[in-house]
């Protein structure tokens, strides 16, 4: 089970209250503020280098950040709660809208939120809710992802390959000479917008989740992107920590076989390369999400280094 080993504390652009934890089997991962809940989501895009400059506080200061949007929230009607809590963020509300606070006034909502903060807590985890966690706790469950996992991304990459690989068959002259219009027919998916060297296709493909990308590159081919998983936003927590147990792993590998950190790689390191007459399919797990690439075979062994390209037939 993974845990909590470290919390960051801060509030984002928009004063909502976020934090980072650094998840001992995986890395750094960010969870902000629920106004629908009370809790907390699994946020990516609130991923912040914690040492950067961000609005870092203590855990009473986040803790009383919290109370009072929960006071807000609950007491103008976003979250349906009832119970001892109610009166004490209705107070804590009245004393919040007067203003400016006094010394006094400002003690006063610090001990309510004292109150507040355990008695809203033990509600929410008996709702299943995901509330605050210690360094130490298990990581927090997103309720949004309270199932199984979605086993798509368990199952790369053969069955994608071959539905991909079977539509590039025969495109190596199209993806050569850069003929966007050949491949996007080649691939059988309709064309949603036509941008300046770029086409975006409709996905379609197994397991693609969102468009298809066909660019033409600076040297005049053409390369095909498949993104085969959610972009990070809205990945599922398990599936984030996944690709960051594998980054750490590529970062390894980089460091100690080939002598360069991941950086001076521009962070395009291929996991397995397949070779469909002559068009260049590889996975690659990027920043955000996983992807399947192709573009002329040639070309992607001088972008990748040290690909072991795998020979396939496929039917």
């Amino acid at each position: 089970m993974a845990r909590v080993v470290e919390l960051v504390y801060y509030l984002d652009d928009d004063w909502v209250p976020a934090f980072l934890a650094d998840v001992d089997d995986s890395g750094m991962e960010a969870w902000a503020y629920d106004g629908e809940t009370g809790g907390f989501r699994f946020s990516p895009q609130h991923v912040r280098d914690p040492y950067g400059r961000i609005c870092r506080m203590t855990r009473e200061e986040f803790i009383q950040q919290v109370e009072e949007r929960r006071a807000r929230d609950v007491t103008e009607g976003r979250l349906g709660w009832e119970g001892p809590v109610v009166p004490l963020y209705e107070t804590m509300a009245a004393l919040l809208d007067r203003g400016p606070l006094g010394p006094r006034e400002r003690a006063l909502v610090r001990s309510l939120a004292l109150r507040t903060h355990p008695l809203f807590e033990a509600e929410l985890n008996r709702r299943g809710g995901a509330g605050l966690p210690r360094e130490g706790d298990p990581v927090p469950v997103d309720p949004r992802f309270s199932g199984v996992a979605p086993a798509d991304w368990r199952a790369l990459p053969d069955e994608s390959v071959r539905e991909f690989a079977r539509r590039l068959t025969r495109l190596g002259a199209a993806l050569r000479d850069g003929d966007a219009a050949a491949v996007a027919a080649g691939l059988d998916l309709p064309v949603a917008e036509e941008f300046p060297g770029r086409l975006r296709l409709d996905s379609g493909l197994l397991l693609s989740r969102g468009s298809v990308w066909i660019e033409r590159r600076h040297d005049g081919h053409a390369s095909v992107d498949v993104p085969l998983t959610d972009d990070l936003a809205e990945s599922h927590p398990e599936f984030h920590r996944f690709l960051s147990r594998r980054r750490r792993r590529f970062e390894k590998v980089l460091q100690d076989v080939y002598g360069r950190p991941r950086w001076r790689t521009g962070g395009r390191w291929p996991e397995r390369g397949w070779q469909v007459d002559d068009v260049g399919v590889f996975l690659r797990l990027g920043a955000s999400r996983v992807h399947l690439l192709a573009m002329p075979r040639a070309q992607a062994a001088a972008r990748f280094e040290s690909v072991d390209w795998e020979a396939r037939e496929w039917e």
